[in-house]
Order: structure tokens, then C-alpha cells, then sequence
């Protein structure tokens, strides 16, 4: 009965236990299913014993198709050299190993990035196995490598960049810098990383520095411009553009900063503000300058304070240049303004107004010291003139007027000119004071001016076109692809004479806006039966005058010849001189916008010869600048003209502008242009002014080409 009992207890025991090792199976076998790690165990040789249910929602495999197969089947090629160093290092040594990262391949073929662990746990009789434990990190790499591609394609912008790139720490010292900005300073970029910002700078400024530093977490975005020292000692102006930096959390970390080198810009700037001002021939104050310091003389002017002009005018300076040539001529000028120098107060001023007339404004000066003046003018002008291989003698015709009350400073100038022409009429080489007088004596202009209406009514003005030729190099080069309309007046009595000798008087007596409108339809005709005969027409351009584009009916004007004429909008451009533009840019830019609307072109002709500025520029609807031709004479010496030049073609392609070189006169001039980037080019050496019908022919010719 004993041993009956016990048979029993123990069968039932041995029951049990069977119970809870299938509950515990299958209580193992649930969390497996439901375990995130995929969990696989192998043998010494690699062998997979066992895989984690895991593993077929990771890898897609089934675990009948793994079990029984080598890990290192399931491994990318290019992590197998690695893998089986860490599996050896595992055999070597019981429990965890480090982990690491490899590929595995899915049953798709394709392959999974997953963090490996291996443990020795082969001394564990419970498995006596390697155990590998590993999860899904796909997409910790995809972020990995866009990160890295981003920092890479950052430092390779950087790196490239043409600006100077300088991350600073809140007291200025250096975090980061590009090769760009050690060029720009003139150091290596140990030298760079070495040093603060306000070590850079020149000794005056760094306080200014210093303090845009310190201020930069409260004042925010910062640009300024900087003198640099580098170490051997030559000075660059830098262009600052700095903004404050933050961390995630808000932290005030430094500054970035990007450094640009505009030394060459502004020196090229400082030099068309010279030329805005001073005449580039004799060095003295041009007409912009000499009537702003007429204007602000008699805007300070007090009652009682007097105020005298002189206005010189060379007697036989046409007959030097005729005889001598223009490098005579200009010799001439030059020394005829030294001598003009040399009998004036400091602070009187010489200015030249334009060919060989003069201005001396003298404040404070009464009728009586005005005479004076233009005795010792005239008397230091007498000695004869050496101009190298031939010498000569000129004297001047002068007119004086004493500025009375009210009076403008356009009124004051013509005043001193009209004083001017009756010393001439007079015989030349004296001086004429402006009185009643010499207001009748006038009268004769009247009769000019008489006559210059007979000529309009008469329709006695007639046309030439000097051609624009295309400079790019390639097809299409040399192509006249636009025309600019130049006056001449077929005289009765005079024969044909050229704009010099009535554009003047026209301007003068307000007849510019009759005769301009003449032009302008007769061009606008032309260009029509350009439009109607030829395959590829060219583009007319007519010149405005300062009166003519501050016409309150110039728009109606523009309207009326595109109407009479049938021509198409596009093919009419219309110039404006710098100078012109620059007498009130507001109004300009008003009543340009209004002749852009029909759908013209708009271009500024002598560009360089005013207020050269990128601030007015930005405010025209403009299509093109016109280069000053005195700027291309000079192009081939390589001077300043050539920074010029290079400077307007930079400033012209950044506000997307055509660029025409007008005046160019020898093929040395049309490389220079070309080469600098000009588009078009105009001036003798491709063609001389010329009747409608050659260019007709011209274009024909060069169309073929």
C-alpha cells in the first residue's frame, strides 16, 4: 500500500512539473512573439540554433528558412570582415561584447541597418550558445547621413564661398572661420582663429567695433563697413553683414558674421563721384558742382553781401583745335584752368562749364573786385601758351554779372553768358558787364531764335542714324541691331548744320520741345519702314532733352508719333542724360514709369558724367546705360577710365542692364569694350552718322554676315 501511495504522489508530481514547464514554454514563447529585439542564438561555427519570432517581422525570413544556416549569410558583404572579427572576439571571451553596427538582408533581397550585440554564453548550460541580440536602426542612419550630407554640403558652401565667413563668441574671439576671410585679412587661418574680431580692425575703429559686438544680442542684424589693417600694413574696406546667434534653448552664443572686400568698389565709387563732380580734362568743379555752389552761395546770401560771376569763353580755341588737334587743345585747357587758379581767392571758385568756357563765382565780391578779377584773368591768360611741339596765344571774352536779389542760379549763368557774347561781338578780349544794354544787344539771339522757328515750320531739320552694333562674341556679332537718331538742319542760307549750332538756342529759348517733336515722329516714321522692309529692324533711339522729359505732355507726345506711325512700341527707345535725370528723380522716375507703360525702352545716355549712384539707378525703369565716351577714350590705357568702365558693366549686369560703349573710335577701343562685357557698341570706328537709306544698306550687309 506504501509504495502504491508513493507511486502516486510521485506521478503526480511529475505531472505537475510537466505543467509548469509547458506554462513557462509557453509563457516564453508569448513574450518572444511580442518582443521588439530580434534574439538569435549560434553555435561555435555561426550556426543559427535559434531565431526570435522577431526576426521574420524584421527580416521578413521564416524561422525554418534560417535555423540550420550561417549567420554570416544574412550579413552584407561589406560588414562581413568586421563581423566575423567581433564573433571571434566573442568565442574569445565570456559575456557581453560591445556593440556594433552592420547590415542584415532581407528575404526581399534588400538590407537593414540594426545595432548588434553579441554574449558568450556558452558556459551557460541553459544555452550553451552566442547569443546576438539586435534592433532596427534604419532610420538613426538615414538621419546620420543627412546630417552628414548637410554639414558636408554647409562646409563645402563655406568653404567656397566668396565671402568672408566669421562666427565669434560673445567677446569676439574667433569660433570659426573660412579661407575666404583669412585671404581677406591677409593672414593664415591659425593666425585667424588666434585673434578677435576688433583685433582685425584699423586702431581708430575698434572701439566702433567693440561696440557693435557687445551690442549685437540687443540690437540684432548689424551692417557696416570697416577699414581692415592686414599685417603688412595695406588697408581693405570691409562689408559686415553680422547677426546674432542662439542655441535651441535660447542662449546667446556669438555673432555670425559674413565679410565682404569692397575696397575696388569703392574706390571705383569715390572715383564716378569725382567724375560727378570735377571735370575730368582740367580738375576743376564741373557744371553740377558749380551750380550747386552758385545756389547755396545765394541761398546764404545776405542783403548786403555781394556776389559776382564771371563767365570766360576762349577767343580762337576752335581754330587750335582745327590746326593742332584735340591733344593740343586739351593742353591748352589744362593750362588756361592753372592760370585761372592762380588769380582767384580760396574762396572763389574756377569751374569749367563745358568745352572752353569757364565760371569764377565770387562771393563777396562787388562789381568793382569782379572787374578787377577779369583784368588779372586777362592778363594772366595774355603770355603764349607752350603746347609741346607748337606754341600759341589766346585770350578770353568774359562777362560779368553782380547777382541781384531774386534772381536763380540758371538766370545768374545766363546772365554772365549774354554779358559774354556781347564781349565777343565786341571783338573778344575783353569784359562785359551784364546791363540793360547788353539785355537789348540780345536781341540779336532773338533773330537766331526767329530763324530756328522759320526752320521748324519749314520742316527744314532732317535725320541721320549713327548704328549700335551687337559686341558678343559668336553669332550675330557686328550686327546693327539699333539706331540712334542725330539732327542736322538743312539751311537755306547756311547749308547743312550740325546739332552744336542750334541745339544750344533751342534749349535756350524753350524751342527744344517743337523741335523734339519733329524728331521724334520723323524717327518713329523711319523706324516703321524699317519695321515693314527689313527681316530684323533695328530698335530707334531719340534723345530727350531736360525740358523736353519734364513736359507735362510728353507721354501724350510719345503716344501720338507711335500712333501716327504705326510703329511697334518695342522699337522705340527713348535717352535721357544722366544729368537730367539727376535735376529731380522723383518727377523723373514718375513720368519714365508712365513712357515705360506703352511699352518703349529707356536708357541713360553719358552715363558716368553725373550723380553716378546705384540708389538712383534702382528707382528708373531703365533698360540700358550709355558709357560716357570719355571714359571709353581712355579704356585702352588701363587706368582709372578701365576701373570705370569695369565697374558701370558690374553695376549695369547686377540690375540686369544693357551696356552700350558709345564714342569708340579705334579697333583697340572695341576689344577693350568688348572684352570688359560691354553689349552694344557705337562710334566711328563702326560707322559715322549717315542718311536713312545707307543704313538700310548697312544693315542688310551686316544682317548677312
Amino acid at each position: 500500500m506504501t509504495d502504491r501511495r508513493e507511486d502516486r504522489d510521485y506521478s503526480a508530481s511529475k505531472r505537475d512539473l510537466r505543467r509548469a514547464l509547458e506554462h513557462a514554454e509557453a509563457r516564453f514563447r508569448s513574450l518572444s512573439r511580442r518582443s521588439v529585439d530580434v534574439a538569435v542564438v549560434v553555435d561555435t561555427d555561426g550556426v543559427l540554433t535559434f531565431t526570435s519570432p522577431a526576426v521574420s517581422r524584421l527580416l521578413g525570413w521564416a524561422e525554418q528558412d534560417m535555423v540550420g544556416r550561417s549567420a554570416f549569410d544574412f550579413i552584407h558583404p561589406d560588414d562581413l570582415e568586421m563581423s566575423r572579427r567581433q564573433f571571434a572576439d566573442a568565442l574569445a571571451r565570456p559575456g557581453a561584447q560591445d556593440p556594433f553596427d552592420l547590415r542584415l538582408m532581407r528575404a526581399d533581397g534588400s538590407f537593414v541597418w540594426v545595432e548588434d550585440r553579441i554574449t558568450n554564453l556558452l558556459d551557460d548550460p541553459d544555452v550553451a550558445g552566442i547569443v546576438v541580440n539586435f534592433h532596427d536602426i534604419t532610420q538613426r542612419k538615414a538621419d546620420q547621413e543627412a546630417l552628414r550630407r548637410s554639414e558636408a554640403r554647409y562646409r563645402s558652401i563655406v568653404e567656397t564661398a566668396q565671402e568672408g565667413v566669421w562666427v565669434t563668441d560673445p567677446d569676439g574671439g574667433t569660433v570659426f572661420a573660412n579661407q575666404k576671410l583669412a585671404d581677406i585679412l591677409g593672414r593664415s587661418l591659425d593666425e585667424v582663429y588666434a585673434m578677435t574680431a576688433t583685433d582685425a580692425a584699423a586702431e581708430e575703429d575698434r572701439p566702433l567695433v567693440a561696440a557693435r559686438l557687445k551690442g549685437r544680442r540687443d540690437s540684432g542684424r548689424d551692417l557696416y563697413e570697416v577699414p581692415v589693417v592686414r599685417p603688412d600694413g595695406e588697408t581693405r574696406v570691409v562689408l559686415v553683414s553680422a547677426s546674432p546667434l542662439y542655441e535651441d534653448d535660447g542662449r546667446y552664443v556669438g555673432s555670425l558674421g559674413m565679410v565682404t572686400d569692397i575696397t575696388e568698389r569703392k574706390h571705383a565709387e569715390e572715383l564716378l563721384e569725382r567724375r560727378a563732380l570735377f571735370d575730368e580734362l582740367t580738375g576743376l568743379p564741373n557744371r553740377a558742382l558749380l551750380h550747386d555752389r552758385l545756389r547755396q552761395a545765394l541761398a546764404q546770401r545776405e542783403v548786403t553781401e555781394p556776389i559776382a560771376v564771371l563767365f570766360l569763353d576762349l577767343d580762337g580755341f576752335k581754330l587750335v583745335n582745327d590746326s593742332y588737334g584735340h591733344a593740343a587743345g586739351d593742353q591748352l585747357l589744362r593750362q588756361v584752368a592753372a592760370r585761372l587758379r592762380s588769380v582767384v581767392r580760396s574762396a572763389d571758385t574756377v569751374g569749367r562749364l563745358a568745352g572752353d568756357e569757364f565760371v569764377i563765382l565770387c562771393p563777396g565780391s562787388s562789381h568793382t573786385d569782379a572787374q578787377t578779377l577779369a583784368t588779372r584773368a586777362a592778363r594772366v591768360l595774355a603770355p603764349q601758351f607752350d603746347l609741346g611741339a607748337v606754341a600759341t596765344h589766346v585770350s578770353a571774352s568774359i562777362g560779368i554779372v553782380e547777382v541781384t536779389p531774386g534772381q536763380d542760379a540758371h538766370a545768374v549763368i545766363a546772365a554772365a553768358d549774354t554779358a559774354m557774347l556781347e564781349a565777343k561781338r565786341r571783338g573778344g578780349g575783353g569784359h562785359v558787364t551784364f546791363d540793360q544794354q547788353v539785355a537789348a544787344n540780345a536781341s540779336l539771339r532773338l533773330r537766331q531764335i526767329d530763324d530756328l522757328q522759320r526752320g521748324i515750320d519749314a520742316a527744314e531739320f532732317i535725320l541721320h542714324y549713327q548704328p549700335l552694333v551687337q559686341l558678343a562674341v559668336g553669332r550675330g556679332r557686328g550686327r546693327v541691331v539699333a539706331t540712334e537718331a542725330l539732327v542736322r538742319w538743312e539751311h537755306p542760307e547756311r547749308g547743312l548744320l550740325g546739332p552744336a549750332e542750334f541745339i544750344p538756342t533751342a534749349e535756350r529759348s524753350g524751342l527744344i520741345g517743337p523741335l523734339g517733336e519733329a524728331i521724334l515722329h520723323s524717327a518713329c516714321r523711319q523706324a516703321a519702314e524699317w519695321a515693314s522692309a527689313l527681316d530684323a529692324p533695328p530698335c530707334v533711339a531719340v534723345n530727350l532733352s531736360a525740358r523736353q522729359l519734364g513736359s507735362d505732355g510728353m507721354v501724350r507726345t510719345v503716344q501720338s508719333a507711335l500712333h501716327e506711325s504705326g510703329l511697334d512700341p518695342g522699337l522705340l527707345r527713348l535717352e535721357v542724360t544722366e544729368t537730367t535725370v539727376m535735376e529731380d528723380v522723383g518727377r523723373t522716375a514718375r513720368i519714365m514709369r508712365d513712357l515705360r507703360a506703352l511699352g518703349i525702352s529707356l536708357s541713360i545716355d553719358d552715363f558716368g558724367t553725373g550723380y553716378s549712384s546705384l540708389a538712383y539707378l534702382t528707382r528708373l525703369p531703365l533698360d540700358e546705360l550709355k558709357i560716357d565716351r570719355e571714359f571709353i577714350a581712355g579704356v585702352t590705357a588701363g587706368g582709372e577710365d578701365l576701373e570705370v568702365v569695369r565697374a558701370i558693366v558690374a553695376m549695369a549686369r547686377a540690375l540686369g542692364l544693357r551696356v552700350v560703349a558709345e564714342g569708340v573710335e579705334t579697333p583697340a577701343q572695341a576689344d577693350s569694350v568688348t572684352r570688359l562685357g560691354c553689349d552694344l557698341g557705337q562710334g566711328f570706328h563702326y560707322a559715322r552718322p549717315q542718311p536713312a537709306d545707307a543704313i538700310t544698306a548697312l544693315i542688310r550687309t551686316t544682317g548677312a554676315e
